[in-house]
């Protein structure tokens, strides 16, 4: 249901953004290819989800903030699984041909090592190298290093 509803909300949002004028379920259901009591369930929850500001005429919305977050947070999760499912190929490649010690070499500013780092490496899920104390220009880093290192 709840993907379903998220496309209703899409399309809903397709129809009212920047409008302002609410769309009605006939027209949801049209652009959606099917008829009216299909949408309606879908219709329905995205109203009970308050993702969709309704009208005194029934099934008729207009997308609301709290609609747009809701997709926002679909294309993030949608985001985050495409990633790990590409890391879990890489990986995967890996243990086939074992000439590779680590998927990839975190760089970043020292301040984002908590805000930026550590999560991207755990959202990941991969055996990432990182280094945990500055470098300068002159330094060199160690030529191979395995697994997430805590810090």
């Amino acid at each position: 249901m709840r993907i379903r509803a998220l496309r209703v909300l899409e399309v809903i949002r397709g129809q009212t953004e920047g409008t302002g004028v609410p769309t009605f379920l006939k027209n949801v259901a049209q652009e959606l290819g099917v008829d009216e009591p299909a949408a309606m369930p879908a219709f329905k929850y995205v109203a009970d989800k308050r993702w969709i500001d309704t009208f005194s005429i029934p099934y008729t919305g207009r997308i609301n903030a709290a609609g747009h977050d809701a997709l926002e947070d679909l294309r993030r999760q949608e985001q985050e699984s495409s990633t790990k499912s590409a890391v879990k190929a890489v990986v995967g490649a890996q243990a086939m041909d074992n000439t590779m010690e680590w998927d990839a070499f975190v760089s970043h500013a020292g301040e984002d090592k908590d805000q930026v780092a550590r999560p991207l490496v755990q959202l990941l899920e991969a055996t990432l190298c990182y280094r945990l104390g500055s470098a300068s220009g002159s330094e060199a880093l160690p030529r191979r290093s395995h697994g997430n290192h805590p810090g």
